[in-house]
């Protein structure tokens, strides 16, 4: 009987504690605060590297098309996008498939048939076919108040650029005098 006294004084029972459970739950709660800023720069800098990936593609599908193309020129923005293979010449077709896949990747279905891409893509032949300006911008932000939203631009010259809304504003202004 002595010996049962004692085994129960120094059995102890297992299991958690409330303070155990508040103090995992904060010590959770404070990595998971900690590490959500680190989270939504890698997800930008990933979204900014597709952007970029699909801005380059685009550039040089539009050089191969306006080489290929008898006379030399870009598509007209009548046709944009969803009838250029209507205004393509035969050896172009290849590109005109090319550049309306990376388009769906790109961009949301309002601008592109098929889309399914966040971006609101708006594209305008400039100068009788020989130039023009091609923008995608995050299609969740376009409306917005927020001002760091991500627009990509490019054109016939050999340059394309990523930047924040308001600069990308800024430049559309400048280049169209307003």
């Amino acid at each position: 009987m002595m010996i049962r006294k004692h085994l129960k004084r120094h059995t102890r029972q297992r299991g958690w504690t409330a303070i155990d459970l508040v103090a995992t739950a904060a010590v959770a709660s404070l990595v998971a605060v900690l590490s959500l800023p680190m989270y939504q720069q890698v997800r930008i800098s990933s979204d900014l590297q597709a952007l970029a990936i699909s801005m380059n593609q685009i550039h040089k599908i539009m050089q191969d098309i306006y080489m290929d193309q008898n006379p030399n020129e870009y598509p007209p923005t009548n046709l944009w996008p969803d009838r250029l293979e209507d205004w393509a010449a035969p050896a172009n077709l290849q590109n005109v498939q090319e550049l309306i896949d990376v388009l769906r990747q790109l961009c949301r279905e309002e601008d592109v048939p098929g889309g399914r891409g966040n971006y609101a893509c708006f594209y305008e032949q400039k100068e009788n076919g020989q130039n023009y300006d091609f923008v995608a911008q995050d299609g969740s932000k376009v409306g917005g108040s927020n001002a760091k939203a991500l627009s990509a631009f490019t054109h016939a010259n050999p340059y394309w650029t990523i930047e924040p809304y308001d600069e990308w504003t800024n430049h559309m202004s400048r280049m169209s005098g307003l």
